[in-house]
């Protein structure tokens, strides 16, 4: 019986210590095996474009990206000085072309807020003389030839002439030159549009040094008067001998007009600031003042000229 157990015993630690030893030798566990990952199939879904497609893994997780929307600049927003960055600044290639209206309302063609035109000849910014030329002493004839005159010495002054648009019919020339002496500005202008019209009737001015030039033309230093103040003038004037629209005969007026042509003329002096001049308050004081030096070379100069009868339609 005792012999039996025994065995029992032994057999049973046999088979314990057989099991240690192999649990032993056993390897280590690695990591848990990843599920197969699946190959991406090269088949689209059913009905899906070329743009569409089953988002990936990595896809579905990333977060949808913020688009700005920016609005395009209208022609309003764009007409003040655009901030930098502002869709305002530098070429808006994209912005439709926006049709403008002329001063009569007639629209232009459609052309971009950016383009750069050139501008027409005539327009307000035009009205200038391409070229200003240097006027000495000496005979002077304008560019067109509608007028000569001697410019005495001691004299200095600009050509300022340009062409001007919008006359009918076509092109008109306007002479501009400018002379001065001693603080006596001189002006003559001669133009297809008349201006403004000085004139005094009788009683209201009267002579001091009359040169007739032709016909009723007379250059002249005269003064006239107005509630006791008596203003003086050197001019190129005109004297009607009779009455005509409006004016008595006798009246003296400025600019003047050929008896060829279409132009007007004006040649006249501004005494603002000739020495000695001021507001003079009686007859005797005004007429010694246009009887001075600097004043009287005025009325020589001015008495010089000639009108040839070329008038603004004759371009140089």
């Amino acid at each position: 019986m005792r012999a039996s157990i025994g065995r029992r015993a032994s057999g049973a630690l046999a088979i314990l210590t057989t099991a240690v030893l192999l649990a032993a030798c056993a390897p280590a566990s690695s990591a848990p095996a990843e599920a197969p990952i699946s190959p991406p199939s090269s088949a689209k879904a059913a009905g899906a474009t070329d743009t569409e497609r089953e988002p990936e893994a990595s896809e579905s997780s990333a977060p949808a990206p913020s688009v700005a929307t920016v609005s395009p600049p209208t022609a309003d927003s764009c007409d003040e000085a655009p901030a930098a960055g502002s869709p305002c600044e530098g070429p808006v290639d994209d912005a439709p072309s926006l049709p403008s209206a002329e001063a009569d309302g007639s629209p232009r063609d459609a052309e971009s807020p950016h383009d750069e035109q050139d501008a027409a000849p005539g327009d307000a910014a035009d009205d200038s003389p391409a070229v200003v030329l240097t006027v000495g002493p000496g005979p002077f004839e304008t560019q067109n030839g509608s007028a000569t005159f001697t410019v005495p010495e001691g004299w200095s002054g600009v050509d300022e002439s340009y062409v001007g648009v919008g006359t009918e019919p076509g092109d008109a020339w306007v002479n501009v030159i400018e002379l001065e002496r001693d603080g006596v500005r001189v002006q003559y202008v001669d133009t297809l549009q008349v201006g403004f019209l000085t004139s005094f009737e009788p009683g209201d001015w009267g002579a001091v040094d009359a040169r007739p030039v032709s016909g009723s033309l007379v250059a002249q230093s005269y003064w006239s008067v107005d509630g006791g103040r008596y203003e003086p003038h050197v001019a190129l004037t005109h004297v009607s001998q009779r009455a005509a629209h409006g004016f008595p005969a006798g009246t003296v007026s400025t600019p003047v007009f050929a008896t060829e042509g279409e132009n007007s003329y004006r040649f006249e002096a501004d005494l603002s600031s000739a020495a000695g001049y001021r507001a003079f308050a009686t007859e005797a004081e005004v007429v010694a003042f246009l009887q001075s030096p600097a004043v009287t070379a005025a009325l020589e100069l001015i008495a010089s000229v000639e009108l040839t009868g070329v008038d603004g339609h004759a371009l140089p």
